[in-house]
């Protein structure tokens, strides 16, 4: 049985995938394992916990953006792997944004949807593993607090 992407997958009896997830992608990846999806969702969310912030680049900072472009092509692929689709869309199109020689306010612009797109990620996965019967605590998240303070590099 094919379930449609948009669609969360059952990870077991009676319990969805986050929403943000993929579902074919995360059914193949996690197959039902909630110790893995756990472990992947907690490990992306802290080390990407300060991509949830909002942040401005100086455009001629190249090593700042030489190492934010390195992280991106990381997240891309970690995102990819375990269906987060949008974030990895998003890390993506600021890749190849950080690649020109002077990204503007469009690497701003799509730098507050990633943001938006983790934070989401995280309050789902904080919802999903506190109701789940092995959650020992919160997954990683931003508060709208720390959110409006940002970071500039």
């Amino acid at each position: 049985m094919s379930i449609p992407a948009n669609k969360p997958a059952p990870l077991a009896a009676g319990v969805q995938y986050l929403p943000s997830l993929d579902a074919d992608t995360a059914e193949r990846i996690f197959g039902g394992d909630f110790s893995l999806l756990r472990s992947v969702v907690t490990s992306l969310l802290r080390e990407y916990a300060d991509l949830a912030l909002p942040i401005c680049v100086s455009p001629d900072n190249r090593a700042i953006r030489d190492l934010l472009r390195t992280r991106m092509h990381k997240l891309k692929g970690i995102a990819g792997m375990m269906g987060a689709s949008r974030v990895m869309r998003l890390a993506f199109v600021a890749e190849r944004i950080l690649a020109k020689d002077r990204p503007g306010q469009r690497l701003e612009k799509v730098l507050r949807q990633l943001a938006s797109a983790l934070t989401t990620l995280g309050e789902e996965a904080e919802l999903f593993l506190a109701t789940q019967p092995e959650a020992g605590g919160p997954a990683m998240r931003v508060s709208s607090q720390e959110s409006s303070r940002g970071i500039c590099a």
